[in-house]
């Protein structure tokens, strides 16, 4: 919370329960209770900062659904839109200069 009050920019991380050993968390909803994103936790930082996550996400536990759906500087759905051009431009740069050093 300390962090969010001088913030620019949150860029909120998956939770990868996938990889996680079993009982790594003792309780999903005390760390969602503790980390996940919530609007009131947002309000701390008097800007409208954007907000960020690389997805898919994990509503309810990494961020709310609220901020997802309604916060106005939410920049998920472009981020994610945008991943997939983005990788391939620089698969292709990189390729392009590897073939440029032979």
């Amino acid at each position: 919370e300390t962090s969010i009050k001088g913030a620019d920019a949150i860029i909120v991380l998956r939770l990868q329960k996938e990889r996680m050993i079993e009982n790594l968390l003792s309780s999903i909803k005390s760390y969602s209770d503790y980390y996940c994103l919530t609007p009131e936790k947002l309000s701390l930082n008097k800007k409208e900062i954007p907000v960020l996550h690389p997805g898919p996400i994990n509503r309810g536990i990494e961020i709310s659904s609220r901020i997802v759906d309604e916060y106005s500087n939410c920049l998920i759905n472009n981020q994610v839109s945008n991943g997939i051009p983005i990788r391939m431009a620089l698969l292709y740069l990189l390729n392009k200069f590897s073939m440029d050093l032979k």
